[in-house]
């Protein structure tokens, strides 16, 4: 099991990664607080060809990084770690995943992504 991190909740880049990973196997795809987690199904065993599968899916570059660190240093077994549910001390589950359906999703985003596409829209329309 392969996993990729997708920090974001940008339509666009879940379904990105979502077809990317689609190439690679079978694919599952949960939802967190911050974006996605997808979980690749693959018989691939090498920790190095899968840091290649997670680099082409388009993972996240913080846990790519981190994870060649633990490469490099002779400690595959603890490469590619995504929790299920994060906890408190006492034992108190803050979130757990949720299984989501990133096809389901709409394919629009609700606002303009910076100021210059506000004003070209408004040159398009005639307005000032």
């Amino acid at each position: 099991m392969i996993g990729i991190d997708v920090d974001t909740k940008n339509g666009f880049a879940i379904l990105k990664t979502y077809f990317n990973a689609k190439a690679f196997g079978r694919v599952e795809v949960s939802e967190t607080i911050r974006g996605v987690h997808i979980r690749i199904r693959s018989k691939t065993k090498s920790a190095w060809k899968q840091m290649q599968i997670r680099r082409a899916a388009g993972d996240c570059s913080g846990r790519l990084m981190y994870d060649d660190l633990l490469v490099a240093a002779g400690v595959p077994e603890c490469v590619d770690t995504l929790f299920k549910y994060k906890s408190k001390r006492g034992g108190q589950r803050m979130f757990a995943e949720e299984p989501m359906n990133p096809l389901s999703e709409p394919f629009w985003q609700a606002r303009y992504s910076s100021q210059k596409h506000r004003r070209w829209g408004k040159w398009f329309r005639g307005q000032k």
